[in-house]
């Protein structure tokens, strides 16, 4: 009662009918309430410095928009705004003074009579507009309802901001602004509040607000919830892999993904590959080891590191020197005439020997119909010199990548055929027999293998040879 008495008293009091104007930026306060605020804006000193009197009543406006530009008092004309009352000044280092505010009801700015040294604003009492009552009641109850919701989500809401509201739902106009006040709503939004004389639209306008919230609040809640169920578990995971490993190590044991990598390291290390291969094998078995054993992608580095320590890096299998004699030997003894072809093949080879072992000469085409031992010449060239022989048929070949090989990213890749090739013959300098050549698929979607075959048969670019895998 004494309360509602003490509003009573305030909307009957007289107000002037002009009053010092006063732009707040960062906060505002409601009639029947109080609000303590520092001050330092040369205009808002002024109107302190100009009356020392203890009351000094003001009209308090919310100043929108950036704070370094200047206010224009005309902006607030024909807009809501407070009359409060000054209770409290305390002066501060800086040229700054923290006054209390107490709010004593909405008023109308009519106009500016004075703007130096602070503006002067004609004022006039604003009249409320009260809704049915039972909409009142049912807007008041879902607002607390929301408010109850809200301070149980979120830290910054008291838990007793509901309280407070159900003990004002007998005047819905300060139950709206004491939602307002309480909920840290932005101070567009309070503004906003400000301004609704009628009742009814000022609770459903903070209704809006608080369910947004609650609903903002709630999906925060469920990422917090899944966010601590995640690292509860990976906390779990770390412990328990920590005591495994600890367990393994009084057993004399190591963890399985840890000694692989450092079989690897091993192997690495002893296969004496050259610089740039063995710095990209020892990349990707540090990421190998930072990878579990249930990935996608660790079969893949596996993989790759497979095929890198099984090629034949620096083993060789055939003499240095070409012996023509032998040569001549091979070819006379499991082919009858073929005089020609014999010829050419002991002629290249001769200038191949003159030229000191040089890679860069041509490449033997045979061609003949089947069955004139075309390949087992091809074989019979290999025995003679001390190398192996290995034959790839690439009749019906229809895919760029069996030539270049598949890149890395694709499920089930492998390289070309002449790096596995390399791997079965486990040598590096082989003869290779490319065989039916003229039978390879000319285009399509996955590209054109006789293309890309191009790069192997040119002798001066084939050195430089690089499988995409």
């Amino acid at each position: 009662m004494a309360r509602f008495n003490r509003k009573e008293e305030i909307l009957k009091s007289e107000l002037p009918p002009t009053l010092p104007l006063m732009a707040l930026r960062s906060t505002i306060v409601y009639p029947l309430g109080t609000i303590a605020v520092q001050m330092g804006a040369p205009e808002n000193l002024a109107i302190l410095r100009g009356s020392e009197d203890s009351g000094l009543v003001v009209a308090l406006v919310v100043a929108l928009g950036d704070h370094e530009e200047a206010i224009n008092p005309e902006s607030f004309v024909g807009g809501v705004g407070v009359a409060a009352r000054v209770h409290e000044r305390i002066n501060l280092p800086g040229d700054t003074v923290q006054i209390t505010l107490q709010g004593l009801r909405r008023i109308m700015i009519d106009s500016i009579d004075q703007h130096d040294p602070f503006p002067i604003a004609r004022i006039r009492a604003a009249r409320e507009v009260l809704p049915d009552q039972k909409e009142c009641d049912e807007l008041m109850t879902r607002l607390v309802a929301a408010a109850e919701t809200l301070s149980g989500l979120v830290d910054r809401i008291p838990h007793e901001v509901p309280a407070i509201l159900k003990m004002n739902m007998s005047d819905p106009g300060r139950f709206g602004d004491l939602a307002a006040t309480n909920m840290n709503f932005r101070i567009s939004e309070k503004d906003e509040v400000l301004q609704r004389l009628d009742v009814g639209e000022r609770l459903r306008f903070v209704l809006s607000r608080l369910e947004r919230e609650v609903g903002r609040a709630r999906v925060m809640d469920d990422i917090k919830r899944q966010t601590e169920v995640k690292i509860d578990q990976h906390q779990r995971e770390f412990y328990l892999r920590q005591q495994l490993r600890a367990i393994q190590t009084e057993l004399g044991e190591t963890d399985p993904g840890e000694k692989e990598s450092q079989d690897l390291q091993k192997k690495i290390d002893e296969a004496a590959l050259p610089e740039k291969v063995a710095q990209e094998a020892r990349r990707e078995n540090e990421r190998l080891r930072m990878l579990s054993a249930a990935s996608s992608e660790y079969q893949v580095i596996r993989n790759y590191l497979d095929w890198l320590l099984s090629l034949p890096w620096n083993k060789r299998s055939g003499d240095e020197q070409i012996t023509i004699p032998k040569v001549m030997e091979a070819l006379e003894k499991k082919h009858y005439g073929l005089s020609e072809a014999k010829e050419r093949i002991i002629e290249y080879l001769s200038v191949r020997k003159l030229r000191g072992g040089d890679p860069l000469g041509p490449i033997l085409c045979l061609v003949g119909p089947p069955g004139t031992g075309k390949t087992s010449l091809g074989q019979a060239i290999a025995e003679s010199i001390g190398r192996e022989f290995y034959r790839i048929s690439v009749g019906g070949v229809r895919d760029e990548a069996e030539v270049r090989g598949h890149r890395r990213t694709y499920v089930g890749a492998m390289p070309g055929l002449f790096i596995q090739a390399v791997r079965r013959v486990q040598v590096k300098d082989p003869v290779l027999m490319i065989d039916e050549i003229d039978k390879m698929a000319h285009g399509g979607p996955s590209g054109d293998p006789t293309a890309a075959m191009l790069e192997v048969l040119d002798p001066s670019q084939n050195d430089t040879f690089v499988d995409h895998y």
